[in-house]
């Protein structure tokens, strides 16, 4: 009888981690390693609320949105998830045909080759499904006359390609670098919005449009 007690069990164990992996070890969780974890969550914790607070301001969205990407899909995936290595958090999320690329530094004269490599070489892995390429401006907080040229031949190759580069932030610091360097405004070939939340909203208005007359 015991037996097949433990058997019933182990079978029940067995379909758990079929359904919810991550089940049968909250089931034999081992108490001794409760202090280690705790640490080991406060330690995430400290790292991952702030980003996903920041995530959500740059999105235009209210802070308490990235405390929820912070830790329902951690929760969801504790259960839920394969794997005990794959990250989860607010920047895993993606937008079919659009991509977010940073750029932490100022776009000035020594750097600007390389943010010209990054950008293609990200718009080249994205495929031939891309569509939008948004910088986020916030970072880039300085930009010379080789930046703003950069920034325009990048924007002309891209559109060669049937992509559209648009920019989060920094509108107005972008229309006094380009007075500065008495350069004209990029607003025809960069399109700037005032957030990535806008962005979203404008680039899926564009598709939906794009459906409707297909």
């Amino acid at each position: 009888m015991a037996g097949s007690k433990s058997i019933s069990k182990i079978s029940l164990i067995g379909y758990l981690g079929k359904v919810a992996p991550g089940l049968p070890k909250l089931l034999t969780y081992q108490r001794r390693n409760l202090s280690h974890d705790f640490v080991a969550g406060l330690s995430v914790a400290a790292v991952a609320l702030p980003v996903g607070v920041a995530y959500a301001q740059l999105a235009g969205f209210n802070p308490a949105v990235g405390l929820y990407s912070s830790i329902l899909p951690l929760l969801a995936y504790a259960i839920f998830g394969t794997s005990r290595q794959l990250i989860i958090g607010p920047d895993a999320a993606t937008i079919p045909g659009l991509i977010l690329l940073r750029f932490n530094a100022p776009l000035v004269f020594f750097n600007a080759p390389y943010f010209k490599r990054g950008v293609m070489a990200a718009a080249d892995a994205a495929g031939p499904s891309l569509k939008w390429l948004v910088l986020d401006m916030l970072p880039i907080t300085l930009v010379d006359s080789t930046g703003l040229y950069t920034a325009e031949e990048v924007a002309d190759v891209l559109r060669e390609w049937g992509v559209l580069l648009a920019a989060a932030g920094r509108q107005t610091e972008w229309h006094l670098w380009a007075e500065s360097w008495k350069r004209p405004s990029s607003d025809r070939k960069i399109r700037f919005y005032p957030t990535f939340r806008e962005v979203i909203r404008a680039y899926q208005s564009v598709e939906a449009l794009r459906s409707e007359s297909s």
